[in-house]
């Protein structure tokens, strides 16, 4: 049940950011861009994983 409420609650916060985004007109591509932005962060995990500085 908990999985469903968590699957619901993420959709509910991403329609609800492409409602204000549209409203206040911003470009689509940025929408697109900014949100495949923690997707791509992710791919230096795949080079070398958890390296400080």
């Amino acid at each position: 049940m908990s999985k469903i409420l968590l699957h619901l609650e993420g959709f509910a916060v991403l329609i609800v950011g492409i409602y204000f985004y549209s409203y206040l007109e911003f470009s689509w591509f940025w929408f697109i861009i900014l949100l495949f932005v923690p997707d791509i962060s992710m791919l230096g995990y795949l080079e070398g994983g958890n390296n400080c500085l």
